[in-house]
């Protein structure tokens, strides 16, 4: 055998990535080989190597001492590092309010009582800023989990936090389940995020994980945010956590946030269907400044959809219950929930199917998303240095980190993209930040649509308080300008926006004042999902024993009805207990 005299030439063994390079299809020939016992297959253990921290940028190295008020609320949590309490602290700091400096002196604290800390963020995004941070504070290596390693980098990390080499760990969702020993210190920012929620296959909440974990493994856990979720709030009034205030060391100028009605102005009057006057006015100060301007609009691709002039149809997805989006770059309609493509038709399919008489409509692009928005822009301020942020644009954690270093040094003037852009990154020359669209997420089959809402734009506007430039600005584009969240925001009252909020949840009786059980019954037949689903509906219908506060809702289609190849049904269940 050729492979056989391969092996032998090559020493007598060889990586099998190698013989798959010289010899095609060699996969049969090898099972052959190893059957007859001629050769032996195995995985050999890679040797693990530690890194040698890498040199740091300039903007971290700055000493920083704690505040006073920062001094206190460190001295509380490290009581309860120090004496190993498994206690829950909600600290509510505003952004530019220094949570991350609490971050980093804590985990150096656990550090010099030889136990370990884990630092949870929700986004990959958020991970370059926060290492390098770390990094320049501690002096120590830190490991990092999420999802865009590779195999052979996760392998390391994993190998180095079970040697003990790596005792600070920082990592997205899946980071909750490192293998850290002796751990004396949990951080869980953003706490309010919904990325930290995992919907599939093995579903858990990273935040609510590491409440458990703090309790197992006997240790504070301190969960960090500038607009914590109704649920950690609630725990607060409930005494079930400790809520800390952190004021920020930069109040806002009341008049650095204005909202523009979209509706006052006419289409010849606006600069590009994402760009009103008084937003297009703002950007072009900041530029003949020398600023940065940063624009979020939540909602990916070119188009949102492509519509027939004639019969009003969209293109569906054949697998979900979702119009594709348009992606200009690729030339393609993409299904962002189960990533089906197709090309985009230039005439109506469905005219064409039933025959109608020539010449047939046309399919136009309706709607927009940050890729449209970008070319916008470009147009308006060409060779203003233009980037863009979301996940078409940066499919790899490399160019993330390589457009965000370019955001930093000045190279990028202007930054389109979608919510990765309002989380965390503290650029000092951001003059103006523009959410495109505030109008977005607010009408979501979802009881936490607003409060999500009003997270993002109250992250959003920190953008600018974390800004040094005097009379930056925030310019909420919306058609619907009385909306109470956009007047919450404009008063920049987050905590009256949970009031009220915890009493519109209460009088309809949704979380955090009731458990929420949601039951999918799927099949890739309709019929047979809603004949099951009333089967089980029945059945939940008969249970003896139970409450007074127990209701059950449904089965109706759900939100999204078709979804990857299965149609689903689903039942809503309310109870006051848990257990029930």
């Amino acid at each position: 055998s050729e492979i056989l005299r391969f092996i032998k030439e090559e020493g007598g063994s060889t990586y099998q990535a190698i013989i798959k390079q010289r010899f095609l299809n060699c996969h049969s020939p090898l099972k052959a080989l190893e059957k007859k016992g001629l050769i032996e297959v195995f995985v050999e253990k890679p040797v693990f190597k530690p890194h040698k921290l890498k040199s740091l940028p300039s903007w971290v190295l700055k000493t920083i001492k704690l505040n006073k008020d920062q001094k206190e609320i460190f001295k509380i949590i490290l009581t309860s590092l120090k004496e190993r309490e498994s206690k829950v602290y909600l600290l509510h700091g505003a952004t530019g309010s220094g949570k991350t400096e609490i971050y980093i002196e804590l985990a150096k604290e656990a550090l010099k009582q030889e136990q370990t800390a884990l630092i949870l963020v929700p986004e990959i995004a958020l991970t370059p800023q926060i290492i390098v941070r770390f990094q320049a504070r501690i002096k120590e290596p830190v490991a990092v989990l999420h999802s865009g390693l590779t195999t052979k980098e996760r392998w390391h990390y994993w190998e180095g936090i079970l040697k003990g080499y790596y005792k600070i760990v920082i990592g997205v969702r899946s980071a909750i389940f490192a293998p850290l020993s002796n751990l004396g210190l949990i951080i869980v920012d953003e706490e309010h995020d919904s990325s930290f929620k995992q919907s599939d296959n093995l579903r858990y909440n990273a935040r609510d994980l590491a409440v458990v974990l703090g309790k197992l493994k006997s240790c504070p856990v301190l969960l960090g945010s500038a607009t914590p979720s109704l649920e950690s709030y609630t725990n607060t009034l409930r005494k079930k956590y400790e809520y800390l205030s952190l004021k920020a060391s930069k109040e806002l100028d009341p008049s650095a946030v204005k909202v523009v009605d979209l509706t006052s102005f006419k289409i010849d009057q606006m600069f590009a269907k994402e760009i009103s006057p008084p937003l297009y006015e703002a950007i072009s100060n900041a530029l003949s400044l020398g600023k940065q301007v940063f624009l979020l609009f939540n909602r990916r691709g070119f188009a949102s959809f492509v519509s027939c002039v004639k019969c009003k149809k969209s293109v569906i997805c054949p697998n979900c219950s979702v119009t594709l989006t348009f992606h200009k770059k690729r030339n393609i309609l993409l299904c962002h929930y189960c990533g089906h493509t197709e090309p985009r038709p230039l005439v109506c399919p469905i005219c064409t199917k039933e025959g109608r008489i020539e010449p047939l409509p046309e399919m136009v692009l309706r709607g927009s998303g940050t890729e449209r928005a970008w070319e916008a822009v470009n147009k308006l301020f060409k060779g203003a240095g233009i980037g863009r942020m979301d996940r078409d644009a940066l499919p790899t954690v490399k160019e993330l980190e390589q457009l965000l270093k370019e955001v930093r040094e000045g190279k990028i003037k202007i930054l389109v993209g979608t919510q990765m852009i309002a989380k965390g990154h503290d650029i000092p020359d951001v003059a103006v930040v523009g959410v495109i669209d505030c109008d977005v997420a607010m009408n979501i089959p979802d009881f936490r649509a607003w409060e999500r809402t009003v997270q993002l734009l109250f992250q959003a506007m920190g953008r600018i308080r974390e800004s040094s430039v005097e009379n930056a600005k925030v310019i909420l584009q919306t058609r619907h300008p009385k909306n109470p969240i956009l007047q919450t925001v404009l008063r920049k009252d987050y905590l009256g926006f949970i009031n009220t909020e915890l009493h519109r949840r209460k009088a309809l009786r949704y979380p955090p004042f009731c458990r929420l059980m949601r039951i999918i019954v799927s099949s890739r037949e309709p019929d047979l999902t809603q004949e099951y689903a009333e089967k089980l509906m029945e059945k939940i219908l008969s249970w003896e024993g139970i409450s007074n506060s127990f209701q059950a809702l449904g089965p109706v289609p759900a939100p999204l009805e078709h979804l990857r190849g299965r149609w689903r049904h689903h039942i809503l269940i309310k109870s006051s207990s848990a257990k029930e």
